[in-house]
């Protein structure tokens, strides 16, 4: 009798062994799965964000041209402005 539980008992150990490897595996498994799909749902992130980005960018710069093309459009007629109005006044002189 002893032989037979001893037996069993063996044979049980290493069943639930291998289901505890089984299960293990198939965890394994889903997690690298997981891991797959957050790496590309990370590149489709930063994908993103850089053509953003670039797109910021470029509005910047072309708002900053503008402005600056304004300002120098102001500065002119202010000087040109400046000059008419000294030059009357020196002429009157």
């Amino acid at each position: 009798m002893r032989v037979c539980v001893s037996v069993c008992v063996c044979v049980c150990v290493c069943v639930s062994q291998e289901q505890k490897i089984s299960e293990a595996e198939t965890e394994v498994s889903e997690a690298e799965q997981r891991v797959q799909h957050t790496k590309i749902a990370y590149d489709e992130i930063v994908s993103c964000m850089t053509e953003e980005l670039n797109r910021f960018q470029k509005q910047r710069a072309a708002d900053m041209r503008s402005l600056l093309q304004v300002r120098v459009c102001e500065a002119t007629v202010n000087h040109t402005h400046t000059r008419a109005h000294s030059h009357a006044h020196t002429h009157l002189c």
